[in-house]
């Protein structure tokens, strides 16, 4: 078995394992900003909200959030496998045609899971707008986004999306 297979699957059992300890120790939060700082609270609820603010970011074209709350070396998997970088995924963004609605989470299907400095947030995602024929676009993914604190603050680490259909 390939040893970054073995890694992977180590790190995936590491922090399941720590994630039923549910560690959740506050942290002081980063550079304040209104539209930029949301972390107060336990560990959970901070990562709820930046997983709805950074639905709110995509959706406004924030790209200010998106700077100052993606993990430089962040990895976006798309539901089509395609792999995005932080700027690959600010400029697709930007270049989308696509007018979005509603892009919400829902809370009965989200579960967080936090282990130190590792969160995993995983649910359900709606998305529904307009493409630029005026046709209704309504989606739904199942995600996985990893978070890591870096200098006291969450970053978005991961983000996986699938589609359901």
């Amino acid at each position: 078995m390939p040893l970054r297979r073995v890694l992977s699957g180590l790190v995936v059992l590491v922090v399941a394992a720590g994630a039923s300890i549910c560690l959740h120790a506050q942290q002081p939060s980063g550079e304040p900003n209104s539209s930029q700082t949301i972390e107060s609270g336990n560990d959970e609820s901070t990562i709820r909200r930046l997983g709805q603010s950074w639905n709110d970011a995509y959706r406004t074209h924030d790209v200010a959030w998106l700077e100052h709350n993606l993990a430089d070396d962040i990895v976006i998997i798309l539901a089509n496998g395609t792999k995005r970088s932080k700027s690959e995924s600010i400029a697709a963004m930007l270049k989308s045609k696509l007018l979005i609605d509603v892009l919400e989470s829902s809370e009965a299907d989200s579960r967080v899971n936090v282990a130190g400095d590792i969160a995993v947030e995983t649910g359900i995602v709606h998305l529904r707008g307009r493409d630029t024929q005026g046709e209704t676009v309504d989606q739904r993914y199942r995600y996985t986004a990893m978070y890591v604190r870096r200098a006291g603050r969450w970053l978005a680490l991961l983000d996986h999306l699938t589609e359901i259909r």
